[in-house]
């Protein structure tokens, strides 16, 4: 567990972090979503370090900043607690918490790191590559109906939500 973090769960906070490189993680409309790993986070008001690495998706801002391995950026995000792990029957991988960055805003590059970051310049590349090739490229509004692995060339449009019962609440005003 991240204790760090944990001091400052709920609270929007600015960090200063490096940039490593890019992962994907399978997605709910999409096949593939971008993440970035950000490595020797720290706070930027005094630069003590709150945690070794942290995994993000990488949403516009981030990818606006055509980020290379090495890169240094600051960011606000707020701390936030999720559940990890398969199951409580799991004896391997069993449920507990843990502490995120999320919802991160005013990304800015401050430098860049010392060191070769060459390698993983590379293999960091290709998986950004891979996960925008791979991008299906439909409108808002449209998933893909995937049947035993094989997609379908016509993508089918999302239904309208279910209507909402009434509650008490609702015959009370």
């Amino acid at each position: 567990m991240r204790h760090d973090l944990k001091a400052i769960d709920g609270v929007r906070t600015r960090f200063r972090a490096t940039f490593q490189r890019f992962g994907k993680k399978s997605g709910y409309k999409v096949r593939w979503l971008l993440t970035i790993l950000l490595v020797d986070v720290k706070l930027a008001s005094d630069g003590d370090a709150v945690t070794d690495h942290a995994w993000m998706t990488a949403g516009k801002q981030f990818k606006d900043l055509e980020l290379h391995s090495g890169d240094i950026i600051e960011l606000d995000a707020r701390v936030g607690m999720y559940q990890k792990g398969y199951s409580e029957d799991d004896e391997e991988n069993p449920f507990r918490y843990d502490y995120r960055l999320e919802r991160p805003t005013r990304m800015v590059k401050v430098g860049k790191a010392d060191g070769d970051f060459s390698d993983l310049e590379k293999e960091s590349q290709e998986i950004k590559e891979h996960v925008e090739s791979d991008d299906l490229g439909l409108p808002p509004g449209k998933i893909f109906v995937t049947v035993a692995g094989d997609r379908l060339d016509d993508p089918a449009p999302i239904p309208p939500p279910p209507k909402r019962r009434k509650s008490l609440l609702d015959y009370i005003n």
